[in-house]
């Protein structure tokens, strides 16, 4: 599947939310927060719609409508989704939003995810607030991504994670809304981090003198 990256016209159709609404993607006029998650009982993805829901007032004061997009049945996610969020919460079981939003699937990602203290952090968090995985729809390699959308309908950013739990956090997404350019993440944020590391501590060339 063919990535997007910033600059690029977002795909456009019309999705329905699980509170039975029809909805278009994007949402010209106002800006529009996709993230794509893997199936209904996932611990990780659980602990993503947490997030965005907690910071729902501060994504709507930005001018920021958000939805999440699971591969998984209706029923399904209404059993595993608080009420007052089925309307930023899309079934797409045949995964065709997430193709022609560039997701992918990787068993090398899950792997990956097995190996980051951060992947265990989130599964003792979900714990906590009583995510429990339960059955698995479909795809239990998918990856996660987050797309920014434009009030014009130009992708400010696109993020497509590594691992299960690599997501752009709700502050940077406020960030990129604030200072307006395009900005692609290719990385997950610990890449990016490490990077920015590096380069702070990289010593000047020295000029003969």
């Amino acid at each position: 599947m063919t990535r997007l990256t910033a600059n690029m016209a977002a795909p456009r159709c019309t999705a329905s939310t699980i509170a039975g609404t029809q909805t278009e993607l994007p949402q010209l006029g106002s800006w529009t927060l996709l993230s794509f998650l893997r199936y209904a009982s996932c611990p990780a993805c659980n602990l993503r719609v947490r997030e965005l829901r907690i910071d729902g007032d501060e994504l709507r004061r930005a001018g920021i409508d958000w939805f999440v997009v699971f591969h998984s049945p209706v029923g399904r996610l209404k059993r595993h989704m608080p009420d007052d969020v089925w309307q930023n919460v899309i079934s797409d079981p045949e995964s065709q939003l997430a193709g022609r939003f560039g997701t992918t699937r990787s068993w090398l990602g899950v792997g990956l995810s097995m190996l980051l203290p951060a992947f265990y952090w989130a599964f003792l968090k979900a714990l906590a607030f009583g995510y429990w995985s339960g059955p698995i729809d479909r795809w239990f390699h998918s990856m996660p991504a987050d797309i920014l959308i434009a009030p014009d309908g130009t992708i400010r950013l696109a993020h497509y994670g590594r691992h299960i739990v690599d997501h752009v956090g709700v502050a940077s997404v406020l960030d990129v809304v604030r200072r307006g350019p395009a900005v692609v993440v290719r990385d997950s944020p610990v890449f990016v981090e490490l990077q920015s590391i590096l380069t702070k501590t990289r010593r000047p060339d020295r000029r003969p003198s």
